[in-house]
């Protein structure tokens, strides 16, 4: 009889050891998972080249448009100035260069003005 109990206390011990280790083993897997997790540095967004061509290209037809248009608008400035009646396609085409320029002159201060510290 002291045999067989003997030999379910070495099954239930061994049992008992094999749990007690998984558990150890869960714990440093997850210590390891995050000092990982904390060694990481916060997420910076990585710039696909493909995306910043293409937004590059963007702002420079918007600017070459922006150029266009104001050159329309300097020679429609010079036909109100002579005295001609502008059409309202060319008045409207003014009045929409004029409040762009506008725009782009109060925008320009927030960013020329905190490079003028340096």
């Amino acid at each position: 009889m002291t045999q067989i109990s003997n030999r379910f206390s070495s099954i239930s011990s061994s049992t008992t050891e094999i749990t007690t280790f998984n558990s150890i083993e869960k714990d440093q897997i997850n210590e390891k998972q995050t000092k990982s997790a904390a060694s990481l540095p916060t997420t910076v967004p990585i710039i696909r080249p493909e995306r910043f061509i293409t937004v590059l290209k963007h702002y420079y037809n918007g600017f070459k448009l922006l150029c266009i248009e104001t050159t329309i608008a300097i020679r429609l400035l010079r036909q109100i100035l002579d005295g001609h009646n502008l059409t309202r396609c060319e008045r409207k085409q003014f009045t929409r260069t004029a409040a762009d320029l506008f725009r782009l002159v109060s925008f320009s201060v927030f960013i020329i003005v905190p490079f003028m510290q340096f």
